[in-house]
């Protein structure tokens, strides 16, 4: 990883990003050891799709309260939208919205619960879609040319303010000795801070920006493994993403989410721990207006 002096973007070289890996990362089995299995547990969600609201991180949320205050009735784009918590869960709350993803699996998987998502990037949304609102939630790390992409935003939907989150170079999953290795390559590019975000959403054309950090909750505790921070507190992580169970054996919807109710519990004052040592949420979110 390579730190930029002028921007101070973190970044590794070379910078490489393959659409096939995002493919097999949301198939179920995937010998990658990077199996993202929120697409099952889209497929076993009740009719109502209630489960969303334990599947969001704490910029999600932060988020939606922001947009119930000030864009009641906007339109939402969610471009990045993996498997659709987000979305659903904007829906539920009064928003029109779509998504654009470049995974085929939750695209399918969230066709069949009647979303109207295309694959692939920005330049796929129909013409016809003309959002107020455009949220990217964790997709700039996994970029090698995150302004582009941001300009190609901005070049689309002129007029829409943009809604963005990074993960957090202060984020309670770093309290351990070791990084999370799901933030090196092949996964993450990318890492930011609020100054190179701030720069990256300027050069784009963005103004009015508004960057902070989210609070770690108990919802985000619970759904992450402080188990994981355990081995990085003891050294015991693998050196190699390929070499770590990330996943282990895929839970059930309803035991997950009853888990992560469960874990709520213990997780408020896991989260209130990490406020009070000056950690936060797992992401930065970033609020910008078009120039």
């Amino acid at each position: 990883m390579l730190r930029c002096s002028e921007c101070t973007l973190e970044f590794c070289d070379p910078m490489e990003y393959e659409k096939a890996s995002y493919d097999e990362a949301y198939k179920s089995g995937a010998e990658s050891g990077f199996y993202v299995p929120s697409v099952q547990w889209l497929r076993d969600a009740s009719p109502n799709l209630a489960e969303a609201r334990w599947m969001l991180f704490s910029a999600q949320i932060e988020a939606l309260v922001w947009l119930k205050s000030n864009r009641g009735d906007a339109t939402i784009l969610d471009v990045g939208c993996g498997p659709g918590w987000f979305l659903i869960r904007a829906k539920q709350l009064g928003f029109e919205v779509n998504g654009v993803e470049i995974g085929s699996e939750p695209v399918r998987a969230l066709r069949e619960k009647g979303y109207d998502v295309v694959c692939g990037s920005v330049e796929s949304a129909p013409q016809e879609w003309s959002p107020q609102v455009v949220t990217v939630f964790e997709v700039l790390e996994h970029l090698p040319d995150p302004v582009k992409f941001l300009q190609q935003i901005k070049r689309r939907f002129p007029q829409a303010q943009l809604i963005v989150t990074v993960p957090s170079p202060r984020r309670w999953t770093k309290a351990g000795k070791h990084r999370d290795l799901a933030d090196f390559p092949p996964n993450h590019l990318t890492r930011w801070n609020p100054y190179s975000l701030m720069r990256a959403l300027s050069l784009a054309g963005y103004a009015k920006l508004e960057v902070s950090y989210s609070k770690p909750i108990a919802l985000e505790t619970a759904s992450v493994s402080i188990r994981g921070l355990w081995h990085s507190w003891r050294d015991q992580m693998p050196d190699r993403l390929a070499d770590a169970n990330i996943g282990g054996p895929l839970r059930r919807l309803k035991r997950e989410v009853v888990v992560r109710r469960l874990k709520c519990v213990p997780g408020f004052f896991c989260s209130s721990f990490f406020r009070l040592m000056g950690w936060s949420g797992i992401s930065m979110l970033a609020i910008a207006t078009p120039q």
